[in-house]
C-alpha cells in the first residue's frame, strides 16, 4: 500500500511544480522572443532590400543629370581658367612667370603708397573747405515769405465764404 503523503511532502511537491512552471514559462518566453527576433530580422532585411532597390532605381534616373552637371561644371572651370589666363596675359603676368610673386608684391606696395598719399590729401583738403562751409551755412533771414503764405490763405478762405 502506498504510503500516505504528509503535508511536508505535498508542500515539497507543490514547490517543485511551481518551480517547473516558472522554468517552463521562461522557456516559452525565450522561444517566443527568438521567434519574434527572427521575424524582425526578416522584416528588417525585407525593408532594407526594398530601400536598396529604390536607391538603385533613383540612381539610374539621376545618372544622366549627374553626368550633365559634371560636364557643365567642367566647362565652367575651363572657361574660368581661360579667362584668368587672358587676364594674366593682359597684365603681363603669365601663369608660368617665375617672378609673378615679386611682381604682385611690387604692385601691392605701389597701391599701398598711393592709398597713403590719397588719405593724406583727403585729410589736408577736408580741413580747409570745412571752415568755408561753416561760414557759408549762415542762413539769411527771410521773414516776408511766411507772411505772403498767410495772406494767400486768408484770401482763399474769404473767397470760399
Amino acid at each position: 500500500m502506498p504510503r500516505q503523503k504528509t503535508p511536508v511532502d505535498r508542500a515539497s511537491e507543490l514547490a517543485r511544480r511551481i518551480w517547473l512552471a516558472g522554468v517552463g514559462a521562461y522557456g516559452q518566453a525565450y522561444d517566443e522572443a527568438q521567434e519574434q527576433m527572427s521575424r524582425v530580422n526578416e522584416e528588417t532585411s525585407k525593408v532594407f532590400d526594398e530601400l536598396v532597390n529604390r536607391g538603385e532605381t533613383l540612381e539610374k534616373k539621376l545618372a544622366p543629370a549627374r553626368e550633365r552637371m559634371s560636364q557643365q561644371s567642367d566647362k565652367a572651370i575651363a572657361s574660368l581658367e581661360e579667362r584668368l589666363e587672358k587676364m594674366r596675359a593682359m597684365f603681363g603676368m603669365s601663369g608660368n612667370d617665375p617672378d609673378l610673386a615679386r611682381k604682385v608684391d611690387t604692385l601691392t606696395a605701389k597701391v599701398d603708397a598711393l592709398s597713403a598719399k590719397l588719405d593724406a590729401l583727403a585729410a589736408a583738403g577736408a580741413k580747409k573747405p570745412a571752415a568755408k562751409k561753416a561760414a557759408a551755412k549762415k542762413p539769411a533771414a527771410k521773414k516776408k515769405a511766411p507772411a505772403k503764405k498767410a495772406t494767400a490763405k486768408k484770401k482763399t478762405a474769404a473767397k470760399k465764404r
